[in-house]
């Protein structure tokens, strides 16, 4: 006996379970919430290692330690430089400051601030910014590259200004302005032109020369650095995966937001019920 093919599909192929009927999206969607949750424990993992070995070695934030060196011989000596790198050719170590003057105005404070500040600040950016794009399930497991990128996890224990420059590329999609604050690493420099489109972020760009100004001849001595380097300023390109984190959750956020209680239509504004009210 031939089933007729337009009966329910229960009735054609009363043999299926139930449980066989599976959304395909649904499926995608939770291998990719796997694969970032599995890409996720491997970061935590890796990050994790690594502190404990640089424990071991006293060099936990050891970037940090040598930005904070580097405010200190600013204050006392008058430029952040040393001696050392103003001969042409020197080998870069852990202990050379190769950043622009400006950035002095973002680690002098640090002198005083609480160290954790360094951390918890660009990091709770980071978070904050996942949380409002809401970035959809096919984005999730290219995030979790990004933590897994061995580079990222260096930054962290480090505490390099890549969190610092990560978490202006997430203010910077959402107010512009903080693009220019991208200006302060130079090997990133190009990811500061996507704010040029508002005005805010020329303001910001002029109050940066402004106050770029004071600086004087230490603008001098920067050039000489950079000049100097036996190594290419091109050797941090590899933490960029951090810094585009943002942009690539501003691609894929989520296209649904809540909807917002304030904002409710006034049932006097439709004219066909201001004609309805009108007739009673």
């Amino acid at each position: 006996m031939r089933i007729d093919s337009g009966a329910p599909r229960a009735a054609r192929f009363p043999f299926v379970p139930e449980w066989t009927k599976v959304n395909p999206r649904s499926v995608l969607a939770a291998i990719s919430a796997g694969l970032t949750l599995a890409l996720l424990i491997l970061a935590v993992e890796e990050l994790v290692g690594l502190v404990s070995a640089w424990l071991g070695l006293g060099i936990v934030g050891c970037d940090f330690t040598v930005y904070l060196a580097s405010a200190r011989r600013f204050l006392d000596l008058g430029s952040p430089y040393w001696p050392a790198e103003f001969v042409p050719g020197f080998s870069l170590d852990e202990t050379n400051f190769l950043y622009p003057p400006t950035t002095m105005l973002l680690m002098v404070p640090f002198l005083w601030l609480p160290a954790v500040l360094w951390w918890a600040l660009p990091i709770g950016t980071l978070a904050w910014w996942l949380w409002r794009c809401r970035p959809v399930v096919w984005v999730w497991p290219i995030l979790g590259l990004v933590a897994f990128w061995p580079r990222t996890s260096g930054s962290l224990a480090a505490g390099n200004t890549d969190m610092w420059i990560a978490a202006a590329v997430a203010l910077g999609l959402r107010f512009g302005w903080p693009f220019v604050v991208v200006l302060l690493k130079p090997s990133f420099a190009p990811l500061a032109v996507f704010g040029a489109r508002r005005r805010a972020w020329w303001l910001a760009l002029g109050a940066l020369a402004l106050v770029s100004v004071p600086f004087g001849a230490l603008w001098a001595e920067y050039l000489a650095v950079v000049r100097n380097v036996g190594t290419p300023l091109t050797y941090s390109l590899l933490n960029m995966p951090l810094a585009l984190a943002p942009v690539i959750a501003w691609i894929g956020q989520s296209r649904t937001r809540p909807q917002d209680p304030g904002r409710r239509i006034s049932r006097t504004r439709l004219p066909a019920e201001r004609g309805l009210l009108g007739a009673e």
